[in-house]
């Protein structure tokens, strides 16, 4: 059966982990953010519905539920071509060191940064396995390759040359 329930209940431990860190409020938090600290639990028990959102695309399965956070992203165009920007693959676990194969980017931002949003997203692969979740609507996914870039820190202009358009922001307040 394809849903967020049981996308969670099986996911790997590490991953869920990983993911519950990015998303819950707290200083290893990155991109979009709960604005209370969920679990598996939590998300297992939220009422999913079926995502209507044109960034969704299959085989990628999406779904909302009403859990609000924070928008933790933005167009890099909107920030200084001199800021900085750090490339990461925030997918890379102990059980996954390959991670996705795609970095993003990531600034340093003020929370204030981080407009409120009402609903949390949840995306599944093709197997119905967890993907990620995160508030707010689904962005077009990184197709920059990780390989050589994992780690590299660079500026908003030299993200945007190497095909990035979004940033995900790690808040420093």
């Amino acid at each position: 059966m394809c849903t967020p329930y049981y996308a969670v209940r099986d996911a790997r431990p590490s991953d869920l982990e990983q993911l519950l860190k990015m998303r819950n409020p707290g200083p290893e938090a990155t991109g979009s953010q709960f604005l209370t600290p969920q679990t598996a639990r939590t998300l297992m028990d939220a009422e999913w519905t079926p995502a209507r959102d044109s960034n969704i695309e299959p085989p990628v399965i999406g779904f909302t539920a009403k859990i609000p956070g924070r928008l933790g992203i933005i167009p890099l165009s909107d920030l200084n071509p001199t800021y900085p920007v750090q490339l990461i693959d925030a997918h890379i676990t102990k059980e996954r060191p390959e991670g996705s194969g795609f970095v993003e980017a990531v600034v340093e931002l003020s929370a204030v940064r981080m407009p409120k949003v009402d609903f949390t997203t949840c995306l599944l692969d093709a197997h119905h396995d967890l993907l990620t979740f995160f508030p707010g609507p689904a962005t077009p996914p990184s197709k920059v390759p990780s390989q050589g870039q994992h780690g590299r820190k660079l500026t908003v202009m030299d993200a945007l040359a190497l095909g990035l358009h979004m940033a995900k922001i790690k808040a420093i307040d």
